[in-house]
């Protein structure tokens, strides 16, 4: 993510503490909370990786995909059963 956002780093706390982070010292630091609170914070090197793997439900022989639910999740739907009102329901072609 940190990548995608053109930042050198994210923050976690999923890390701290584990062979993880002792095992990847080259992309994971530990600092103090700039923001004061007293507490440790880790944070992880950005990448920028050159493939992306996404799973859909099936796909067609142009590259159209059709995305699962969690892909369009919080976008406004037309209620239960109704389909969303936004790219992923529409039957657009979107390659992805």
């Amino acid at each position: 993510m940190a990548g995608a956002m053109r930042v050198g780093f994210l923050p976690t706390r999923s890390l701290l503490d584990s062979t993880m982070a002792q095992e990847n010292r080259d992309s994971f630091m530990e600092m103090d909370d700039p923001f004061g609170r007293g507490d440790k914070i880790g944070v992880v090197k950005s990448m920028n990786a050159d493939l992306a793997m996404v799973h859909g439900w099936a796909a067609d022989a142009h590259g159209n995909l059709i995305l699962g639910l969690r892909f369009c999740q919080g976008r406004a739907s037309g209620g239960i059963g109704q389909p969303e009102r936004d790219h992923c329901n529409r039957g657009e072609n979107r390659v992805y």
